[in-house]
This record gives C-alpha cells, sequence and structure tokens, in this order.
C-alpha cells in the first residue's frame, strides 16, 4: 500500500556532504566593525528623534501643552549629546575607512 504524501508537504532541500548552503553560513557582513557601529548609531539616533517628534504631535493633538513643552526640553537635552557623539563616532569610521 502507497503512503499518500500530504498535498502542503515541504521538501528539505538535499544537502551534499552535509555542508550547509552557502547563503547560511556567509553571515559575515561586508562592512567593517567601525561602519556597523556608526550605521547603528545613527539609525538609533534617527529612530529616537522620530520617537520624539511622534510623542510631540500626539500630545500636541491631544492638547497637552505642558508635556509638549516637557518633551522638547527633554529632547534638546538629550538629542544635543547624542548626535555630537554619533557624528564623532561616523566622522572617525570614515576616517578609518579612508585610511585603509
Amino acid at each position: 500500500m502507497k503512503s499518500k504524501k500530504h498535498p502542503f508537504h515541504i521538501h528539505k532541500p538535499v544537502l551534499q556532504n552535509d555542508r550547509l548552503p552557502p547563503y547560511i553560513w556567509q553571515t559575515r557582513s561586508p562592512y567593517s566593525s567601525n561602519l556597523q557601529l556608526a550605521f547603528t548609531s545613527i539609525k538609533w539616533l534617527f529612530l529616537l528623534t522620530i520617537g520624539f517628534v511622534i510623542a510631540c504631535l500626539v500630545a500636541a493633538v491631544l492638547q497637552a501643552v505642558q508635556i509638549v513643552y516637557l518633551l522638547l526640553q527633554l529632547a534638546l537635552t538629550c538629542l544635543t549629546p547624542l548626535a555630537v557623539i554619533t557624528l564623532c563616532i561616523a566622522s572617525i569610521a570614515v576616517i578609518l575607512e579612508s585610511i585603509k
């Protein structure tokens, strides 16, 4: 008696010599760790800035003037040093990559 396969049966890829296909083991990034750090810091600074903007917009729509004022003061206090540090990291990464 033949066994019937399920119509949605997923076939596993056949690997030769029990080796992983090249797209699985190639996890090394083509960028250096300096550039990865610079890109990551810029990304998180951007996300933090967008978060502050969204929070200010929501507070403004809800007419919470004190919260908008508090968020703007907090954003200026927090984002200014973070932006300077991020720009320093990015400029160091650019300089180190240009030396290579």
